[in-house]
């Protein structure tokens, strides 16, 4: 797979996912779901049609996880109440089945969990 640097220390892959929800635990450790979209400014209150995109990420440890953005440039509006992100960095299991393995499929990656996140490594690589 071919990683382009997206920031400091941070490497994306190619491939992309819709992703309409994203699972995020509370400060109780209790899993909610929430409804994303793409938003195109930080103020916005409703929700668009457009669905966020998630992408693969590695950082320097070699630990593979996903980074959900906003389609065109756009950012990500999270539930209701809580806002609007530029981006989430976040784990395979805060995001549908479908979607992580449209992402991961033909990839040797190997999972694991940590803390109550699923991330992945790529076999081969220590």
């Amino acid at each position: 797979m071919d990683w382009k640097k997206i920031g400091d220390g941070l490497y994306a892959g190619d491939k992309k996912a819709e992703v309409r929800s994203i699972r995020v635990p509370d400060s109780a450790g209790t899993w909610r779901r929430y409804r994303i979209s793409t938003a195109w400014e930080l103020g916005a209150e409703k929700f668009t049609l457009i669905p966020a995109e998630a992408r693969l990420v590695k950082d320097e440890g070699k630990n593979i996880g996903l980074l959900i953005t906003g389609r065109d440039s756009g950012l990500v509006k999270i539930g209701k109440k809580l806002g609007v992100v530029q981006q989430i960095l976040t784990s395979f299991n805060a995001v549908n089945k479908k979607a992580a393995a449209r992402l991961t499929a033909g990839l040797g990656l190997e999972f694991y969990e940590e803390e109550d996140r699923i991330l992945a490594k790529e076999l081969g690589c220590e």
